[in-house]
């Protein structure tokens, strides 16, 4: 049941991002069919992990796993996509990496991972493995190529972005791009490491499963799937818990020094992009004036000090929102 409901609200969110993205992007470019490619692909990879679909495609097989070797087929395909997108990324961006002849040659080991899985396929029709075994090896070999990547080009590359990005709806999914990449590299170490001793012996065990890898990946994607405007209203409280403590700090000089302010207007609230908007006018007050406290003055000090400090104006909201009073 909870692979269904993951299934189904992955794929309303691939569809509203991929409509959402035909309008707002003509011509599609490469970058962009590669990210399309990658969340369909999830999407259908996810699919065939639901009993009752799976179930109706390993029928003509003689139950064999069929939509488990789907599931990890189209796996493997979100991993090549995904390299393939950091590589136009990191080279359109000149992100720094530590290895681009290990990245490619990541990628183009991969049709030789996919000869592998049709392989392995091919001995359970043959009736030379077990389904048990079958469903280990095609794990296996996805797991040891995706460790690699995830720990060398993924994780790098994704916080390299992480850092340097300004804009916090962005960042949010970059942290959860990190997460996703983390607990996938967790889960691909028990896999390889616990797999083996299954295989050798027939006997099944939950050690390859200890991370609740599907869990985590449900949320990281919901994170990065769902639309920018969402994210922002989700950021509201924090918008308006730093606009009200910059607001203070504007009202005290005031009393100090007069200019006029402009004052809030309640109906707005709820608009993010309204508290924004009167945060950065009472940041610009309190740039303009603070000069005309006295030279001793503590809140005069305080400003200067974060001047200093911070030269990116969202760093400095952040400080200015967190000064005490």
């Amino acid at each position: 049941m909870a692979d269904l409901v993951l299934s189904l609200v992955i794929w309303v969110l691939v569809i509203t991002s991929i409509r959402r993205g035909l309008r707002q992007s003509k011509p599609v470019d490469r970058y962009a069919l590669l990210t399309w490619t990658i969340f369909i692909s999830i999407a259908i990879a996810v699919s065939m992990r639901v009993e009752s679909l799976a179930a109706v495609i390993n029928r003509p097989f003689g139950g064999r796993p069929a939509a488990h070797w789907l599931s990890v087929t189209f796996s493997l395909n979100v991993a090549v996509c995904y390299a393939l997108s950091l590589h136009i990324l990191a080279r359109d961006r000149q992100i720094p990496r530590q290895s681009e002849k290990l990245h490619l040659a990541l990628i183009y080991c991969a049709p030789l991972v996919f000869v592998l899985m049709v392989l392995v396929m091919a001995l359970r029709l043959a009736g030379q493995i077990t389904v048990l075994s079958t469903f280990y090896m095609l794990r296996w070999l996805l797991e040891v190529y995706a460790l690699p990547l995830i720990v060398r080009v993924f994780i790098p590359i994704n916080t390299w972005l992480f850092r340097h990005e300004l804009v916090a709806p962005m960042r949010v999914r970059h942290l959860a791009m990190l997460v996703f990449c983390w607990t996938c590299a967790a889960s691909a170490v028990l896999a390889i490491l616990f797999i083996p001793p299954i295989l050798l012996t027939g006997v099944d065990n939950p050690l390859p499963s200890l991370v609740p890898r599907a869990m985590v990946a449900g949320g990281c994607l919901f994170v990065i799937l769902i639309p920018h405007h969402w994210m922002i209203r989700l950021s509201l409280p924090l918008q308006l818990y730093r606009y009200f403590r910059v607001a203070a700090f504007e009202s005290y000089l005031q009393r100090q020094v007069f200019f006029e302010r402009e004052p809030f207007r309640w109906r707005h609230i709820l608009r993010p992009q309204y508290v924004e908007g009167m945060t950065y006018v009472s940041v610009i007050n309190l740039l303009d004036h603070y000069e005309e406290l006295k030279p001793h003055d503590p809140w005069r000090q305080r400003i200067e000090k974060l001047l200093l400090q911070y030269s990116n104006y969202d760093d400095l909201i952040k400080a200015l929102g967190s000064v005490n009073r």
